[in-house]
């Protein structure tokens, strides 16, 4: 018995979520505004949101996801200590195990975000114009800049809904990124993303 201990100490050691215990009840809410994920916001302790249970899936290449495929729901952190962003799955990305679509709610403030047959036209319209968008081959994201975090809204070619993403390391930030993805805007916005 001491043995089966000491390898479950070693496995929670190496996976931070090990010890978790999912709620009986399972509310999902994420905040866009000021990002959230079940009330815990970016920055807090990692450990804060527990009531997620064990992680699903982890890549072993990308050590800083912690994917829960059953929730559509992927929880992001740099060091396993920190919760630093979160990505909501809609329609299931290729390469990956299957995720189920995001149920929780989504919302912005009081605003209620339905993703529900959203479209890159009904986003724009109801959350208003991005800092930058890019197309390529397979999909268009659109980028969201504020003062800390950043958006990346994924759709498909055919403009439907792939996933949110919500991090504290906003990847336009970096000079390198935005000469990848060719942005002609300046940097930082001349006023950041009001929302």
């Amino acid at each position: 018995m001491a043995m089966l201990e000491r390898l479950r100490k070693l496995y929670s050691l190496q996976d931070p979520t090990g010890e978790w215990q999912r709620g009986a009840v399972l509310r999902l809410e994420a905040e866009l505004g000021q990002p959230s994920l079940n009330g815990v916001e970016l920055g807090r302790p990692l450990s804060e949101l527990s009531d997620l249970g064990p992680v699903e899936l982890r890549d072993p290449n990308c050590r800083e996801e912690f994917g829960y495929p059953s929730l559509g729901l992927v929880v992001e952190s740099l060091d396993d200590a920190t919760f630093t962003g979160f990505q909501l799955v809609h329609v299931d990305q290729a390469g990956r195990p299957a995720f189920a679509p995001f149920e929780g709610e989504c919302r912005l403030g009081e605003q209620r975000i339905s993703l529900a047959g959203m479209t890159e036209a009904r986003w724009i319209a109801e959350l208003g114009e991005c800092y930058w968008r890019d197309e390529d081959e397979d999909e268009v994201i659109l980028f969201y800049e504020f003062p800390y975090h950043e958006w990346q809204v994924e759709f498909t070619r055919a403009g439907v809904l792939k996933c949110i993403l919500v991090t504290g390391s906003p990847l336009m930030a970096d000079e390198a990124q935005r000469q990848a993805y060719q942005v002609t805007r300046p940097w930082p916005p001349t006023s950041f993303a009001t929302r």
